[in-house]
């Protein structure tokens, strides 16, 4: 099964998890062709259709967005809960925040948009809040931008009680020590400790030391649980606050796949898992395998592991943060990983508000600028 579902960090750190119910098979491609509905006139301004509701017959914490488009050769779209738009919108427009912020439709969701129209699903997200939908759309010179909102219900953050988790789910609750199978730079197996946090029962779990960075030990990390095999999903690009960078600029942190690249390594961005894990017969034991990604310029690329980085806000760039300690600088694990249980994981609680909560901008993370040659995120195709 392919899962759907990817983690989002829009704006100011909001934490949602969504799901695409659009039906189609390219969903790997956010620069759609221009034109893809073939008739329409590029001259003419977008039209844009947007309404939300409460997912019908899904958990009071999800929210559909219905979308509907004509003239449009690409769209981008942003969910964030209306609050902290407000808030947003007292230093930058709708356009500016979308156009920034926002994420891109792939071809198959522009052509579903321009034609039956596309749902865009999201779960895990806070009770009783209003979320704005926003939609920009660009033909040509041409571009128009709409908004939508819709209210979650009571008893958000999924409607599962904890502690309610299936066996399988709850097997990967716990404290595990993790084995490489070599690094980039010392060649030698890697070993670290992480710690996996139910987050929603049967739905998504809190990581915490997944990483070399200095971030890896205080930034928990969503991941997702697929009933169907029992794995468990890492998630690619999920944002977690914006910080200041050593000039001054603004830099988002991003949890990102790092991969094997001309001898070295680079970062990819785009919606992929990247680490799938594997629970053993014994539930005490487990296997993490990097996945092979297609990048924009057709090579074919292993993940290696994740790490946090500074993507400069507006570019293809990001920094490094420093290493913390017991790793060094670019030597990053790489699997298969084995897994062993060696305790108990700490409680769960608080961290849900920690990612539905609004992050501070901070300053005085050290950080350092990458080469030229591995500085720029490649897109994964």
């Amino acid at each position: 099964m392919k899962m759907t579902n990817f983690f989002k960090m829009a704006l100011m750190g909001i934490f949602a998890a969504g799901v695409f119910t659009a039906c189609g098979g390219d969903d790997d491609n956010p620069n759609p062709n221009p034109n893809p509905g073939g008739g329409d006139d590029p001259k003419t301004a977008p039209t844009i259709t947007l309404t939300g509701a409460q997912t019908s017959g899904s958990e009071s914490s999800s929210l559909t967005f219905k979308l509907t488009l004509k003239n449009a050769e690409s769209a981008k779209y942003l969910t964030v809960p209306t609050s902290e738009l407000n808030n947003a919108l007292n230093s930058a427009t709708l356009e500016e925040l979308v156009q920034s912020e926002g994420d891109a439709l792939t071809s198959s969701q522009l052509q579903n948009a321009l034609g039956q129209g596309l749902d865009l699903v999201f779960t895990q997200m806070e009770p009783n809040t209003e979320y704005t939908c926003a939609v920009y759309a660009v033909n040509g010179t041409e571009s128009a931008v709409k908004s939508a909102t819709a209210t979650t219900a009571n008893g958000g953050g999924g409607s599962v009680t904890p502690g309610t988790g299936s066996d399988a789910y709850n097997a990967w609750i716990g404290t595990w020590n993790v084995t490489s199978t070599s690094s980039l730079i010392g060649s030698d197996p890697m070993s670290f400790t992480v710690s996996i946090a139910e987050l929603n029962a049967d739905q998504t779990y809190a990581v915490t030391g997944w990483g070399i960075s200095m971030l890896a030990a205080q930034k928990p990390v969503g991941a997702i649980f697929n009933a169907e095999d029992g794995g468990l999903y890492f998630v690619n690009g999920q944002k977690l606050g914006e910080v200041s960078g050593p000039q001054g600029e603004s830099l988002m942190v991003t949890y990102l796949g790092v991969c094997g690249y001309n001898n070295s390594w680079t970062a990819v961005s785009g919606n992929y898992y990247g680490l799938i894990g594997a629970m053993g017969a014994d539930g005490n034991s487990a296997t993490v395998t990097g996945e092979q990604l297609e990048i924009s310029t057709g090579d074919v690329i292993p993940v290696y592991t994740f790490d946090f980085f500074g993507m400069i806000q507006g570019e293809n760039s990001f920094y490094t943060f420093q290493p913390a300690a017991g790793f060094t600088a670019d030597d990053y694990p790489i699997g298969p990983y084995t897994l062993t249980k060696s305790g108990s994981a700490a409680s769960s609680k608080g961290l849900h508000t920690y990612f539905a909560a609004p992050q501070a901008k901070k300053a005085g993370y050290p950080v350092r600028l990458l080469s030229k040659e591995v500085r720029t995120a490649i897109l994964a195709k």
